[in-house]
């Protein structure tokens, strides 16, 4: 229980980083540099596809969730984390780095397609409200961490999931 009531306060934290949306926001410059040593990027898939290529060929008409699960194992880490767009068949803009904020032992936290959303609009990013759109949530940290990719996806008629799928994504080292 204690778990979890340290989790909520983190979790509220990790809500309130981020920048209120501006109405001329624009989408943030390309980071300089790594900010932590280690790097882990996580595949997203988000909203629905209507028809067969209606809005991409990459995937099947549906509805495409993405869940991120990032857990410390260590006594104590940094984290900050980025998300990247990957608009078809051209390189796409991405968010700043999170500031980095502190992720004390056994403590997880998930970022799903909402926040993945919610960074993109806040950092002046246009993405549809329900829209299909991919890309990498980028994590970096000071030691490693745990972190499994969580895909769901369902038709579009009842929205009941069809089809699941865990990825664990491994770790690099981050080289200037």
């Amino acid at each position: 229980m204690t778990r979890i009531a340290s989790f909520v306060p983190l979790a509220a934290l990790a809500l309130l980083a981020l920048p209120p949306t501006a109405a001329t926001a624009q989408p943030a410059p390309p980071p300089q540099g790594p900010e932590l040593p280690l790097e882990y990027a996580a595949k997203y898939v988000c909203g629905t596809n209507p028809l067969q290529g209606a809005v991409t060929t990459l995937a099947a008409a549906g509805n495409y969730y993405t869940a991120v699960n990032i857990h410390n194992p260590f006594k104590a880490n940094k984290v900050t984390y980025k998300v990247a767009l990957a608009p078809q068949g051209k390189p796409g803009p991405m968010t700043g780095f999170q500031p980095v904020f502190p992720l004390s032992y056994d403590q997880a936290m998930d970022v799903d397609c909402r926040l993945i959303r919610a960074r993109l609009q806040q950092s002046g990013i246009p993405v549809p409200a329900n829209g299909f759109i991919t890309g990498f949530l980028v994590i970096e940290s000071s030691r490693e961490l745990d972190v499994v990719a969580v895909y769901t996806a369902a038709p579009t008629p009842g929205n009941q999931v069809s089809s699941i799928h865990t990825e664990r994504v491994p770790v690099r080292r981050v080289i200037d």
